[in-house]
């Protein structure tokens, strides 16, 4: 059970159950940023300090006066039909800059999400933002909307158009949208992307679970873990080192 809540009742009560069953080990897991929301998006402004403020307006700045800029919330199946293509190629776009996959491009996760937001979209659960620079798509952001959170789970941008931060652009354009629906969280989710912790205020600590049908396989799993793995590591910098 990978990176659960601590606040998450229903899994650490079936991984206690488990536990009287079965040998468990519990190790840290990651940790998730979010973003507690204002009343005012001038207030959000204030908190990233003087050299923040001035960052995030020179970005809206550079785009608004270099492009038509339009902020589009899809709000039906057939409109999120149309744009799903363009979606999955933002993804892959800005993932080839650090030379990884898009999970879009695995047929399974794409039929998978696809799936979910046709059913989550009517009663707008699942929210799928859409930046434009002059009508042409340059930036999407996937999320959840639930009890007045926003759960941000996939994003991508045109990486040809990275001199304008698309995706920062499409970022406080979303904040803006959020606050003045009265959202009072916006959550990260998982990841140490960097651009995370421009904006977050504060950190969701997580635990995994590894439950184990024998002592032994528990045993080398932690053998593994925190001894030969941890050695290995060590004698791999010192020898880098010399």
């Amino acid at each position: 059970f990978p990176d659960i809540p601590l606040d998450d009742a229903a899994t650490l009560a079936l991984a206690e159950a488990l536990a009287k069953e079965r040998p468990m080990l519990r190790l840290p897991g990651m940790a998730c940023p979010y973003l507690d929301l204002p009343d005012s998006y001038e207030s959000f402004l204030e908190r990233l300090g003087r050299h923040g403020h001035k960052r995030e307006c020179q970005r809206v700045r550079k785009a608004v006066k270099t492009f038509r800029v339009e902020l589009e919330l899809l709000d039906n199946v057939n409109r999120f039909h149309d744009v799903f293509p363009q979606i999955v190629e933002l993804n892959r776009s800005s993932r080839a800059l650090h030379g990884d996959l898009g999970p879009f491009d695995n047929t399974r996760y794409a039929g998978f999400h696809r799936e979910v937001i046709e059913s989550l979209l009517p009663c707008g659960v699942s929210q799928i933002y859409l930046l434009r620079f002059d009508g042409k798509p340059v930036a999407f952001q996937y999320g959840y909307l639930d009890r007045e959170k926003y759960y941000d789970f996939q994003n991508g941008f045109d990486s040809r158009l990275k001199t304008y931060s698309p995706g920062a652009v499409l970022l406080q354009l979303i904040i803006q949208h959020l606050i003045a629906g009265g959202v009072k969280e916006f959550d990260f989710l998982r990841g140490d992307e960097s651009y995370k912790d421009l904006y977050a205020t504060c950190r969701r600590c997580t635990v995994n679970f590894h439950v184990f049908r024998r002592k032994s396989a528990m045993l080398a799993s932690r053998l593994l873990r925190h001894g030969l793995v941890p050695r290995l590591r060590r004698l791999v910098r010192r020898c880098l080192r010399s």
